[in-house]
């Protein structure tokens, strides 16, 4: 009886550091494309038209920041890929529209942080 106690208390904890794992992992990647990608953004709109810097920019850190869960944080669970394209495309959006409402009067700075803040919230509230 001890062993097979033993046996599920360290079943436990290895799910349990396995989750965890993933849990802290999610995190790094989110603080890291939540100032990546407003980098990426500003720096676009340097060159481009801020609409411009932000249907580039977009698709390719949502790209980045799929394969990112598939091959590190979510290692040993399937990452559906329909599933996160229905997440992440209205979130897309949103920012294309913030962008665009706010080209004059807000700068690229403000208008990336407001793009920021609601899709955080929206994401949030939507699954992402």
């Amino acid at each position: 009886m001890l062993l097979s106690l033993k046996a599920q208390l360290g079943l436990f904890l290895k799910k349990y550091l396995l989750q965890f794992r993933s849990f802290f992992k999610y995190g790094v990647v989110g603080v890291l494309f939540t100032l990546i990608g407003p980098a990426f953004f500003l720096l676009l709109s340097l060159y481009l038209p801020r609409v411009m810097a932000i249907v580039i920019s977009e698709p390719l850190l949502y790209a980045s920041k799929y394969f990112l869960y598939k091959n590190w944080v979510y290692v040993y669970r399937r990452v559906n890929f329909p599933l996160y394209l229905c997440q992440v495309i209205p979130l897309y959006f949103v920012s294309i529209l913030l962008i665009r409402l706010t080209q004059q009067s807000l700068t690229s700075l403000q208008a990336i942080i407001l793009v920021v803040v609601v899709n955080g919230f929206l994401g949030y509230w939507w699954g992402c």
